[in-house]
């Protein structure tokens, strides 16, 4: 029975103990949580501010919370240290990170403004261009306005020369025919006046011969009768 009493007041001790051993564990792993958990609190603002393409701004507030970041003993106690250690490390790859951010997003604002500048510049002579095409589209529209007008006028003075050639041409020609018809005309003339001559000086010819051969016939009848008068006169003489 004294047996059974002291078992139960061991086992009563050991209940109260495993019970304050269980609080006292419970309290460790509360206070190792909390100090855990404020160290991934730290954690958390060094990884949030190397976020994929997180602004130079965003890394600034991530930076400056990490900075006013307390670490006390009190609150990491024996993770102190380590505490300090991983905001230290946080600020200085921040900080860095930040610095690059910095120079990435001043370096895009400067091609940006290029970019703006060139796009400006590259409207400004589209424009001065198209003004220009503009202006060169109206020149050669009067360009061809004066061309069609000067050919125009080259093909009415082609055409007024050549009426005029032409009818210069038929003027000599109707020239030339009325001189050669005239040249025609005085030749045959020429050669009737010529055909009358010869006519007349046949005529005349004839006429000439006639006369010629009468007045032989006549002197030789005149000489035959003069000489048989003479024989005549002779005959009788002798007789």
């Amino acid at each position: 029975t004294s047996f059974a009493v002291f078992d139960k007041k061991i086992k009563a001790y050991d209940s109260i103990a495993e019970e304050k051993r269980i609080a006292k564990a419970k309290i460790e792993k509360e206070r190792t949580d909390r100090i855990d958990t404020m160290l991934g609190a730290l954690d958390g603002l060094v990884n949030n501010g190397q976020a994929f393409n997180l602004s130079a701004e965003n890394i600034q507030q991530h930076l400056k919370a990490l900075e006013e970041a307390e670490i006390s003993a009190v609150d990491f106690q024996e993770k102190t240290e380590m505490a300090e250690m991983v905001k230290a490390s946080g600020i200085e790859t921040l900080t860095n990170l930040l610095a690059s951010r910095e120079k990435w997003e001043a370096e895009q604002a400067e091609q940006a403004a290029k970019l703006k500048a060139d796009q400006a510049e590259a409207a400004r002579v589209k424009e001065e261009q198209a003004e220009i095409a503009k202006a060169n589209e109206l020149k050669e529209k009067e360009l061809e306005k004066k061309q069609a007008a000067f050919d125009a006028l080259e093909a009415k003075t082609k055409a007024d020369q050549k009426k005029k050639d032409d009818e210069a041409a038929e003027k000599i020609r109707k020239q030339v025919a009325q001189l050669e018809a005239g040249r025609k005309a005085l030749e045959k003339e020429k050669a009737d006046i010529a055909a009358k001559k010869y006519s007349d000086m046949y005529d005349s010819a004839e006429w000439i011969n006639m006369v010629i051969v009468n007045d032989s016939a006549v002197k030789m009848n005149a000489d035959f009768d003069l000489a048989k008068a003479q024989d005549d006169e002779d005959l009788k003489e002798k007789l």
